[in-house]
């Protein structure tokens, strides 16, 4: 480990970029630890945005469709339709297979990037998903957990008489 002066500039990428204390006598407090880490491998397990995002559209009933693919297979997509007055997704789901990395997140967060001045709605409900490729009753999150979820991502509950587990999240 190299000793840098007090006034040694971090990267800005530091964590604590932070002028460096100045040790008057360095030691390395615990060489085997050091030397294990640089030998550990490289966590390479894949992120979300590892799966490309493409777009599908049906104008003639204003409905789009954000998903993300592994090779050949749909590992994840939300649907959504334009009502006029707010966006409303229909569906989001992620293969049972690639859940716990953050892909609903991605696609969510999509969503509401691509329409920051829109109102976007939802009927917040636990489902299972019936897809082909998909392993045959691959349910979602319960609905207490699926409610908490979207409320970290700015949705709030808000009823009406159409849909009673109604969330919005207002532009």
């Amino acid at each position: 480990m190299r000793d840098y002066p007090a006034s040694a500039p971090r990267s800005a990428h530091h964590p604590r970029a932070a002028p460096a204390l100045a040790c008057s006598a360095h030691r390395d407090p615990a060489p085997s630890l050091r030397s294990h880490l640089q030998d550990a491998p490289m966590n390479t397990a894949p992120t979300p945005d590892t799966y490309p995002l493409t777009r599908r559209a049906d104008d003639d009933a204003n409905e789009a469709w954000l998903l993300l693919h592994d090779g050949d297979l749909l590992i994840a997509f939300v649907d959504v339709v334009d009502r006029g007055y707010e966006l409303w997704i229909t569906d989001i789901a992620v293969h049972p297979d690639y859940r716990g990395r953050g892909l609903a997140s991605r696609l969510l967060n999509s969503v509401i990037h691509e329409n920051s001045g829109s109102d976007i709605a939802l009927s917040c409900c636990a489902m299972t998903m019936d897809l082909q490729e998909w392993p045959k009753d691959a349910s979602g999150l319960p609905t207490e957990a699926l409610a908490a979820w979207y409320a970290r991502h700015g949705f709030r509950s808000e009823p009406d008489e159409a849909a009673k587990d109604r969330m919005v999240r207002i532009a």
